[in-house]
């Protein structure tokens, strides 16, 4: 899934979460925090529990055509 990296990171910074924070509220790992920030796409259920970790939806993390 195409994820929209700027978004997360903006998220990030204003819930002054670092990637360790995040992966860890997620349930996942670093290094897929990490991975997906670099690749901008990550798997459904990992898209989906970087959005729970944010307190957002989803489709306000994916990447849309413009």
């Amino acid at each position: 899934m195409k994820i929209d990296p700027k978004k997360i990171k903006l998220l990030m910074g204003m819930r002054l979460l670092t990637q360790a924070q995040l992966a860890q509220k997620a349930g996942v790992a670093r290094m897929t925090i990490n991975g997906t920030l670099l690749k901008g796409s990550c798997s459904t259920t990992t898209a989906g529990k970087i959005a729970d970790a944010l307190g957002v939806e989803p489709i306000e993390i994916i990447e849309t055509e413009e």
